[in-house]
């Protein structure tokens, strides 16, 4: 058996090595596709369902033209590219922290729902409408439908998320 690791150049030792480093290479490969894969899916659920959403808002209600709903929808996109993964990953932590499941209360998973995203987007928000150059008026009617409509649309936005999720096979928050 000697002859034969010589000849092969490599020990049960050495093999033992590779084999344990080439899992880990696998695993590091996994989990970079996995939060590229978890940021793409939570990102563009939140662009898909949001943005229509918030542009008839910024158009209808708060008075905002053409051109400044589509510059706010611009800055408020690059907000949700920034926020959404982190607003999906707090809706993982809460739904996990309160152990919610489909049979849970509404009102528990709602509160999950739209604290997770009060919590990042709305500040994001705020920047975008500054950026798009809406007025001290427009900026408040806006954050104030904003928060109206989020907390209106949480849970259907996490349902949405969820499905959205379900559809690319990846974890739902409330299993």
């Amino acid at each position: 058996m000697d002859n034969l690791e010589k000849i092969a150049g490599e020990s049960p030792e050495t093999n033992r090595v590779s084999r344990v480093l080439e899992s880990q290479k696998r695993s590091l490969y996994q989990k970079a596709k996995d939060a590229v894969t978890n940021y793409a899916v939570d990102v563009s659920a939140g662009l898909m369902f949001y943005n229509p959403i918030m542009a008839l808002g910024e158009y209808a209600i708060t008075g905002m033209d053409g051109p400044e709903v589509l510059k706010a929808r611009m800055g408020a996109s690059v907000a949700q590219m920034i926020c959404m993964r982190p607003s999906g990953m707090l809706r993982n932590v809460s739904a996990k922290h309160f152990n919610l499941t489909k049979e849970s209360p509404w009102y528990q998973k709602m509160t999950s729902d739209v604290a997770s995203i009060l919590a990042l987007q709305i500040p994001a928000y705020s920047l975008a409408l500054y950026n798009a150059g809406a007025s001290t008026g427009e900026w408040a009617k806006a954050l104030g439908v904003a928060v109206a409509v989020t907390t209106i649309s949480g849970r259907p936005f996490g349902k949405w998320m969820d499905f959205w999720r379900g559809i690319w096979g990846k974890k739902k928050a409330i299993k």
